[in-house]
């Protein structure tokens, strides 16, 4: 009669056994997927780079489908059965912004759609005009002709 020890020794080797058999279905498996994920990848122009910003903004480059067999051209109509060409649709507007820049959830300002910075905030303002500057860069002409007028910057600075 086979003892308890010996019993849960068994069980042990067949749960082992069948461990590894699923191990092996679940690695050919991934084989499987990875096989197919670079195929699609490649049909659709996907770099592992595109991959590395996948929670950003990612331009992708589309590459062209491949055009069909060309079909041997059909003889033409009667001149009275054919129909003009119909004009192609209007092309919709473009946005004009794409969705404003937020920073600390404030809206600072609207970005073309192909710029992803962030606005800064406007710390110098022209009494005069309204015009704005953020500080950064080289001074604006408005700016440099009050201080040459004897004005000082933080005369402008918003409040």
């Amino acid at each position: 009669m086979a003892t308890k020890l010996q019993v849960l020794m068994q069980r042990i080797a067949s749960l082992t056994n069948e461990m590894n058999k699923m191990r092996t279905a679940e690695a050919a498996m991934i084989a499987r997927v990875i096989v197919s994920l670079k195929a699609q990848m490649r049909k659709h122009g996907i770099t592992v780079g595109h991959l590395a910003g996948a929670g950003a903004s990612v331009k992708v480059a589309v590459k062209p489908a491949a055009k069909p067999a060309a079909k041997p051209a059909a003889k033409p109509a009667a001149k009275s059965a054919a129909k003009p060409a119909a004009k192609p649709a209007a092309k919709p507007a473009a946005k004009s912004a794409a969705k404003p820049a937020t920073k600390s959830g404030k809206i600072i300002g609207k970005l073309p759609p192909h710029d992803n910075r962030l606005r800064v905030k406007p710390k110098y303002r022209n009494i005069k005009t309204g015009e704005t500057w953020a500080g950064r860069g080289q001074q604006p002409k408005w700016m440099v002709a009050q201080v040459n007028a004897g004005k000082k910057a933080e005369d402008f600075l918003i409040k």
